[in-house]
Protein backbone atom coordinates (compact mmCIF):
# COMPACT_ATOMS: atom_id res chain seq x y z
CA UNK A 1 0.00 0.00 0.00
CA UNK A 2 1.64 3.57 -1.25
CA UNK A 3 3.09 5.77 1.77
CA UNK A 4 0.52 8.80 2.03
CA UNK A 5 2.11 11.85 3.39
CA UNK A 6 -0.13 14.63 4.26
CA UNK A 7 0.83 18.15 3.07
CA UNK A 8 0.70 21.30 4.83
CA UNK A 9 0.04 24.62 3.15
CA UNK A 10 3.08 26.79 3.94
CA UNK A 11 3.36 30.44 2.96
CA UNK A 12 6.55 32.44 2.76
CA UNK A 13 6.51 36.05 4.06
CA UNK A 14 9.68 36.73 1.97
CA UNK A 15 11.27 40.08 2.59
CA UNK A 16 10.40 40.10 6.05
CA UNK A 17 11.94 38.88 9.45
CA UNK A 18 11.52 35.05 9.43
CA UNK A 19 13.06 32.88 11.90
CA UNK A 20 15.32 30.37 12.55
CA UNK A 21 13.97 27.24 11.12
CA UNK A 22 12.37 27.21 7.92
CA UNK A 23 8.80 25.68 7.10
CA UNK A 24 8.44 21.95 7.69
CA UNK A 25 7.88 20.02 4.42
CA UNK A 26 8.43 16.26 4.11
CA UNK A 27 10.67 14.54 1.95
CA UNK A 28 9.67 11.38 0.04
CA UNK A 29 10.96 8.11 -0.87
CA UNK A 30 12.55 7.81 -4.38
CA UNK A 31 10.77 4.54 -5.00
CA UNK A 32 11.23 5.40 -8.71
CA UNK A 33 15.01 5.32 -9.47
CA UNK A 34 15.31 8.79 -10.63
CA UNK A 35 17.91 9.44 -13.38
CA UNK A 36 19.18 12.97 -13.64
CA UNK A 37 18.74 13.47 -17.56
CA UNK A 38 16.78 16.19 -17.65
CA UNK A 39 13.73 13.51 -18.70
CA UNK A 40 11.24 14.29 -15.24
CA UNK A 41 9.27 10.88 -15.89
CA UNK A 42 10.43 9.85 -12.55
CA UNK A 43 8.42 12.63 -11.28
CA UNK A 44 4.94 13.24 -10.47
CA UNK A 45 3.05 15.67 -12.98
CA UNK A 46 2.22 17.90 -9.89
CA UNK A 47 4.77 19.29 -8.07
CA UNK A 48 4.13 20.18 -4.05
CA UNK A 49 6.25 23.29 -4.00
CA UNK A 50 5.95 26.55 -6.06
CA UNK A 51 7.16 29.93 -5.65
CA UNK A 52 5.34 32.52 -7.35
CA UNK A 53 7.87 35.17 -7.20
CA UNK A 54 9.88 33.11 -9.75
CA UNK A 55 6.97 31.30 -11.48
CA UNK A 56 8.66 27.64 -11.24
CA UNK A 57 7.66 24.01 -9.14
CA UNK A 58 9.71 21.83 -7.38
CA UNK A 59 9.94 18.87 -5.45
CA UNK A 60 12.51 16.54 -4.02
CA UNK A 61 12.96 13.07 -3.12
CA UNK A 62 15.50 11.40 -0.87
CA UNK A 63 16.84 7.70 -0.59
CA UNK A 64 19.59 6.15 1.91
CA UNK A 65 22.36 7.73 -0.01
CA UNK A 66 21.05 11.28 -2.08
CA UNK A 67 18.66 14.48 -1.98
CA UNK A 68 16.87 14.35 -5.65
CA UNK A 69 15.68 17.88 -6.60
CA UNK A 70 13.98 18.96 -9.76
CA UNK A 71 13.11 22.24 -10.87
CA UNK A 72 10.10 22.82 -13.51
CA UNK A 73 9.36 26.01 -15.25
CA UNK A 74 6.97 26.11 -18.14
CA UNK A 75 6.75 30.19 -18.47
CA UNK A 76 9.69 31.38 -21.16
CA UNK A 77 10.58 34.19 -18.96
CA UNK A 78 10.64 32.29 -15.99
CA UNK A 79 13.47 29.99 -17.88
CA UNK A 80 14.79 32.89 -18.92
CA UNK A 81 15.07 34.12 -14.93
CA UNK A 82 16.38 30.56 -14.08
CA UNK A 83 18.92 30.32 -16.87
CA UNK A 84 20.45 33.92 -16.56
CA UNK A 85 19.78 35.13 -12.70
CA UNK A 86 21.49 32.06 -11.19
CA UNK A 87 19.86 29.67 -8.69
CA UNK A 88 21.51 28.99 -5.10
CA UNK A 89 20.88 25.68 -3.43
CA UNK A 90 22.24 25.69 0.40
CA UNK A 91 21.78 22.52 2.73
CA UNK A 92 22.03 23.17 6.71
CA UNK A 93 22.63 19.77 8.40
CA UNK A 94 21.47 21.45 11.49
CA UNK A 95 18.16 21.99 10.29
CA UNK A 96 18.77 25.79 10.35
CA UNK A 97 19.70 28.70 7.80
CA UNK A 98 23.19 29.01 7.29
CA UNK A 99 24.58 29.42 4.43
CA UNK A 100 27.79 27.33 4.85
CA UNK A 101 27.27 24.32 2.10
CA UNK A 102 25.78 24.81 -1.09
CA UNK A 103 25.53 24.15 -4.84
CA UNK A 104 24.72 27.16 -7.68
CA UNK A 105 23.36 25.74 -10.64
CA UNK A 106 22.92 27.90 -13.08
CA UNK A 107 24.92 29.87 -13.30
CA UNK A 108 24.20 33.90 -13.27
CA UNK A 109 25.80 34.81 -16.38
CA UNK A 110 26.43 38.09 -17.94
CA UNK A 111 25.70 38.95 -21.59
CA UNK A 112 22.53 38.63 -23.67
CA UNK A 113 19.96 36.94 -22.50
CA UNK A 114 17.57 34.58 -24.41
CA UNK A 115 14.20 36.77 -24.00
CA UNK A 116 13.57 39.84 -22.96
CA UNK A 117 10.66 40.83 -20.09
CA UNK A 118 7.60 42.41 -21.44
CA UNK A 119 7.57 45.48 -20.28
CA UNK A 120 11.21 45.60 -23.51
CA UNK A 121 9.04 44.04 -26.07
CA UNK A 122 7.10 46.17 -28.82
CA UNK A 123 3.36 47.17 -28.71
CA UNK A 124 2.63 45.48 -32.24
CA UNK A 125 2.64 41.62 -32.03
CA UNK A 126 3.87 41.25 -35.47
CA UNK A 127 6.89 42.37 -34.93
CA UNK A 128 8.08 40.14 -31.67
CA UNK A 129 9.20 36.83 -32.05
CA UNK A 130 7.45 33.64 -31.70
CA UNK A 131 7.19 31.50 -28.79
CA UNK A 132 9.11 28.86 -30.25
CA UNK A 133 11.93 31.60 -31.99
CA UNK A 134 12.77 32.91 -28.12
CA UNK A 135 12.76 29.32 -26.82
CA UNK A 136 14.99 28.52 -29.59
CA UNK A 137 17.28 31.16 -28.94
CA UNK A 138 17.30 30.51 -24.97
CA UNK A 139 18.78 26.88 -25.74
CA UNK A 140 21.39 28.21 -27.70
CA UNK A 141 22.77 31.14 -25.72
CA UNK A 142 22.71 28.48 -22.39
CA UNK A 143 24.06 25.39 -24.03
CA UNK A 144 27.79 25.97 -23.35
CA UNK A 145 27.45 28.67 -20.81
CA UNK A 146 25.80 26.68 -18.41
CA UNK A 147 27.84 23.78 -18.30
CA UNK A 148 28.90 23.46 -14.44
CA UNK A 149 28.35 24.18 -10.94
CA UNK A 150 29.92 26.32 -8.23
CA UNK A 151 30.07 23.71 -5.05
CA UNK A 152 30.56 25.79 -1.54
CA UNK A 153 31.51 24.41 1.88
CA UNK A 154 32.06 20.75 0.90
CA UNK A 155 34.81 19.64 2.26
CA UNK A 156 35.35 16.73 -0.23
CA UNK A 157 34.98 18.53 -3.04
CA UNK A 158 38.66 20.16 -3.86
CA UNK A 159 37.52 22.25 -6.69
CA UNK A 160 35.35 25.95 -6.46
CA UNK A 161 34.01 25.09 -10.15
CA UNK A 162 32.89 21.58 -11.02
CA UNK A 163 31.48 19.75 -14.56
CA UNK A 164 27.53 18.71 -13.85
CA UNK A 165 28.58 14.88 -13.91
CA UNK A 166 31.74 14.87 -11.96
CA UNK A 167 33.72 12.33 -9.53
CA UNK A 168 32.16 13.84 -6.47
CA UNK A 169 28.88 12.11 -7.10
CA UNK A 170 26.97 15.06 -7.59
CA UNK A 171 24.82 15.43 -10.74
CA UNK A 172 22.79 17.67 -12.51
CA UNK A 173 20.97 17.44 -15.87
CA UNK A 174 18.67 19.87 -17.60
CA UNK A 175 16.33 19.75 -20.71
CA UNK A 176 13.65 21.00 -22.50
CA UNK A 177 10.47 18.91 -23.39
CA UNK A 178 8.18 19.17 -26.95
CA UNK A 179 6.45 21.99 -25.12
CA UNK A 180 9.54 23.92 -24.14
CA UNK A 181 8.99 22.80 -20.47
CA UNK A 182 12.30 23.63 -18.96
CA UNK A 183 13.24 20.58 -16.06
CA UNK A 184 16.87 20.91 -14.03
CA UNK A 185 17.05 18.04 -12.00
CA UNK A 186 19.82 17.57 -9.11
CA UNK A 187 21.29 14.86 -7.28
CA UNK A 188 23.10 15.67 -4.22
CA UNK A 189 25.15 12.81 -2.25
CA UNK A 190 24.23 13.40 1.26
CA UNK A 191 27.71 12.49 2.53
CA UNK A 192 28.78 15.99 1.20
CA UNK A 193 25.97 17.64 3.14
CA UNK A 194 26.65 15.87 6.20
CA UNK A 195 30.54 16.18 5.82
CA UNK A 196 30.77 12.28 6.83
CA UNK A 197 29.92 9.11 5.74
CA UNK A 198 25.84 8.75 5.97
CA UNK A 199 24.08 7.01 8.42
CA UNK A 200 20.63 6.01 9.07
CA UNK A 201 20.49 7.79 12.68
CA UNK A 202 21.34 11.10 9.98
CA UNK A 203 17.87 10.99 8.32
CA UNK A 204 16.43 11.27 11.88
CA UNK A 205 17.13 15.06 11.58
CA UNK A 206 15.72 17.76 9.71
CA UNK A 207 18.03 19.23 7.03
CA UNK A 208 17.76 22.79 6.03
CA UNK A 209 17.00 23.55 2.59
CA UNK A 210 17.79 27.08 1.25
CA UNK A 211 16.45 28.12 -2.85
CA UNK A 212 17.79 31.61 -3.72
CA UNK A 213 16.87 32.82 -7.05
CA UNK A 214 18.61 35.51 -8.48
CA UNK A 215 16.90 39.01 -8.86
CA UNK A 216 16.22 39.96 -12.66
CA UNK A 217 18.27 42.51 -14.49
CA UNK A 218 16.68 45.86 -15.01
CA UNK A 219 15.99 46.97 -18.80
CA UNK A 220 19.63 49.26 -18.46
CA UNK A 221 21.72 46.65 -16.86
CA UNK A 222 20.46 43.71 -19.58
CA UNK A 223 21.44 46.38 -22.12
CA UNK A 224 24.76 47.19 -21.05
CA UNK A 225 25.54 43.44 -20.47
CA UNK A 226 24.43 42.85 -24.07
CA UNK A 227 27.01 45.58 -25.39
CA UNK A 228 29.60 44.14 -22.65
CA UNK A 229 28.80 40.00 -24.56
CA UNK A 230 29.38 41.07 -28.08
CA UNK A 231 32.70 43.14 -27.73
CA UNK A 232 33.89 40.65 -24.91
CA UNK A 233 33.02 37.63 -27.37
CA UNK A 234 29.38 35.20 -27.56
CA UNK A 235 28.36 33.22 -24.03
CA UNK A 236 28.58 34.93 -21.99
CA UNK A 237 30.39 35.69 -18.18
CA UNK A 238 29.31 33.85 -15.36
CA UNK A 239 28.89 34.63 -11.65
CA UNK A 240 28.87 32.85 -8.41
CA UNK A 241 27.10 32.57 -5.02
CA UNK A 242 25.35 35.61 -3.90
CA UNK A 243 26.16 36.17 0.18
CA UNK A 244 27.82 33.62 1.16
CA UNK A 245 24.49 29.73 -5.19
CA UNK A 246 23.87 19.71 -19.67
CA UNK A 247 21.62 19.66 -21.71
CA UNK A 248 19.42 19.95 -23.66
CA UNK A 249 14.34 18.91 -23.08
CA UNK A 250 11.76 16.28 -22.73
CA UNK A 251 9.83 17.10 -19.63
CA UNK A 252 6.69 15.11 -18.89
CA UNK A 253 4.06 13.77 -16.39
CA UNK A 254 3.93 10.31 -15.22
CA UNK A 255 6.14 8.82 -12.38
CA UNK A 256 4.03 8.84 -8.89
CA UNK A 257 1.30 10.78 -9.00
CA UNK A 258 1.07 14.32 -6.62
CA UNK A 259 -0.77 15.42 -3.95
CA UNK A 260 -4.05 17.87 -4.93
CA UNK A 261 -2.90 20.79 -3.40
CA UNK A 262 0.59 22.65 -3.94
CA UNK A 263 2.29 24.87 -1.36
CA UNK A 264 2.86 28.69 -2.75
CA UNK A 265 6.32 29.95 -1.09
CA UNK A 266 6.33 33.18 -2.27
CA UNK A 267 4.76 36.68 -1.23
CA UNK A 268 2.22 37.61 -4.05
CA UNK A 269 3.32 40.98 -3.58
CA UNK A 270 6.76 40.21 -5.36
CA UNK A 271 5.98 40.41 -9.01
CA UNK A 272 7.49 37.94 -11.27
CA UNK A 273 10.65 40.40 -12.66
CA UNK A 274 11.10 41.89 -9.41
CA UNK A 275 14.09 40.81 -6.95
CA UNK A 276 15.98 37.89 -5.27
CA UNK A 277 13.74 35.48 -4.23
CA UNK A 278 14.53 33.43 -1.12
CA UNK A 279 12.77 30.39 0.63
CA UNK A 280 13.85 27.72 3.78
CA UNK A 281 12.63 24.49 4.21
CA UNK A 282 12.99 22.24 7.14
CA UNK A 283 13.09 18.59 5.46
CA UNK A 284 12.53 15.93 7.66
CA UNK A 285 13.90 13.16 5.78
CA UNK A 286 11.82 10.05 4.73
CA UNK A 287 13.60 6.78 6.85
CA UNK A 288 12.90 4.33 4.76
CA UNK A 289 10.82 2.82 1.67
CA UNK A 290 6.83 3.15 1.63
CA UNK A 291 5.54 -0.31 2.91
CA UNK A 292 4.07 -2.66 0.21
CA UNK A 293 1.47 -5.31 1.38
Amino acid sequence: MRHFVIFIFLIALLGTDTPTFGQDAMSVWDTSGVKVDGQIKEWPSFFRFYISGAKFQFDFYNDSSNLYLCIKAVDLEAQNRLMHSGVDLWFDPTGKKKHKIGITFPMKLEGAPGDLPRRQRTSDPSGEPSEKSRAQRLREHVLFAQASMKVTGMIDVKEPEIPLQNKYGIDIAYDWDSLNILAIEYKIPLSLIYQHHILPSDLNNPMGLGIVVGAMETAQQQHTNSQGSQQGGNGGQRGGMQSGMGGGGRGGGGGRGGGSSQNNLANDRFSADSGEQKVWLKVHWETKPPSTF
